[in-house]
């Protein structure tokens, strides 16, 4: 029996096929990224959480019971510190996690309230206490007195 030719149509639906198949891969992250583990579960959802994510988990270990704490960025960005103040409730039980910023509003006032600051990102330039850790990701600080 001859070789029927390939009808147009299916053509078509292979060209089609091969764009969507494009697209999506155009779409995966790198092989790296795929091959690793993610170090936080941001790291692929929301990266701008990753690092406070991170620096949360380390500062649980420094911050003790019960304590008064507020999280907060360097630079300042007050939707970043309303995530953050949800991850701090997450990751520091028995803690009572103050606001810096509550739905991207700054509210100074809450975070005065707090004994201990954590900050996310670069070292303050103004020093708010006694410095209890320091990582890439950002620090932690007991306030004076």
């Amino acid at each position: 029996m001859p070789k029927q030719p390939t009808s147009r149509l299916t053509r078509i639906a292979l060209a089609g096929a091969a764009l969507l198949l494009a697209a999506t891969a155009a779409r995966l992250p790198n092989p790296r990224a795929l091959l690793h583990p993610p170090q936080t579960p941001y790291d692929r959802s929301n990266p701008r959480l990753a690092p406070a994510f991170l620096l949360l988990t380390e500062a649980a270990a420094v911050l003790p019971a019960r304590a008064w704490v507020t999280i907060t960025s360097e630079p300042k960005d007050p939707a970043l510190d309303t995530d953050t103040h949800r991850v701090g409730i997450a990751l520091l039980p028995g803690r009572v996690v103050l606001p810096s910023a509550s739905w991207g509003i700054p509210r100074p006032e809450l975070a005065r309230a707090a004994d201990y600051v954590v900050i996310v990102g670069t070292m303050p330039a103004a020093v708010p206490g006694d410095l209890l850790l320091a990582r890439p990701e950002g620090s932690v600080w007991r306030k004076r007195p």
